[in-house]
C-alpha cells in the first residue's frame, strides 16, 4: 500500500512539474519537440530495467545509479547563477537521458558533454540529437570514475547531480575533478566537493524531479 501511495504521489508531483514547465516555456517550439521525442522514445520502453541491467557496476553501490532529472526552469536558473554565456562548454557527469544537456544545447547553444554509463540512454540520446539536428552534444559512454577527462573539451561548468551518490563515489570523483583547469565552475547537488582545491562561491535550494536539494556552486582554485 505504501509503495502504491508513494508511486501515486510521485506521479502527481511530476505531472504538476511538467505542466508548470510547459507554461514557463510555452513559446519554445524546440523544447516542445524535445518533450515529444522523449515521450515517444521512452514511454513504451522500460528503460529503468535496461538501465539497471546494463549500467550496474559490481564495484559501485546501487545508490550511485538512482535516476532523476533536472527540470528546465531549474537548469535555466543554474545557467544564470553560474554566469555562463551562450556557447560555453558544459559537462554533465552521470547525465542519464540527457535532459539537462538537451536544454542547454537548444536554449543556450551550449557545447555539451554527457558522460553516461547506460548504453541505452547514450544510444537513444544520439538518436534524438540526430532528429533535432543537434551537433553540439558529445555523448561519452562510460563510468565517470574511469574515463579520461583530458580527451574532452575543457569545460566552463561541470554539473554533478550527486544527491544519491555514496560518500566513496563523491570522494573518488572529487579527486578526478582536481585535475580541472583553474577557474572551472562545478555545481554539485546536496554536498560540496570535499577538497581544498575547490572554493565554494554560493549555494541555494532548487527544485528537482525528486523535490528540493541544495546546489553548491564551487570554483577550481
Amino acid at each position: 500500500m505504501f509503495d502504491f501511495l508513494y508511486a501515486f504521489f510521485n506521479a502527481v508531483v511530476l505531472l504538476f512539474l511538467f505542466l508548470w514547465e510547459s507554461l514557463f516555456f510555452f513559446f519554445s517550439l524546440p523544447l516542445w519537440r524535445l518533450r515529444w521525442l522523449f515521450f515517444s522514445h521512452y514511454f513504451l520502453t522500460r528503460y529503468w530495467t535496461f538501465f539497471r541491467k546494463l549500467s550496474r557496476s559490481p564495484e559501485r553501490p546501487l545508490q550511485d545509479f538512482i535516476y532523476s532529472e533536472t527540470p528546465f526552469w531549474t537548469a535555466r536558473k543554474i545557467f544564470f547563477w553560474c554566469q555562463l554565456k551562450n556557447g560555453d562548454v558544459v559537462w554533465d557527469l552521470g547525465c542519464g537521458r540527457g535532459m539537462f544537456l538537451f536544454f542547454y544545447a537548444l536554449y543556450f547553444k551550449a557545447q555539451c558533454v554527457g558522460v553516461e554509463i547506460s548504453p541505452l540512454f547514450v544510444r537513444v540520446g544520439k538518436l534524438i540529437c540526430k532528429k533535432l539536428n543537434l551537433t553540439q552534444i558529445l555523448w561519452v559512454e562510460g563510468d565517470f570514475l574511469s574515463i579520461d577527462f583530458s580527451t574532452l573539451p575543457k569545460p566552463n561548468l561541470v554539473y554533478v547531480a550527486s544527491t544519491t551518490f555514496s560518500w566513496e563515489t563523491i570522494q573518488a570523483l572529487t579527486r578526478r575533478l582536481e585535475t580541472l583547469p583553474q577557474g572551472t565552475k562545478v555545481v554539485s547537488l546536496s554536498t560540496r566537493l570535499p577538497s581544498k582545491a575547490f572554493k565554494e562561491i554560493d549555494k541555494k535550494e532548487l527544485y528537482f524531479s525528486w523535490g528540493k536539494a541544495t546546489a553548491h556552486l564551487q570554483e577550481k582554485t
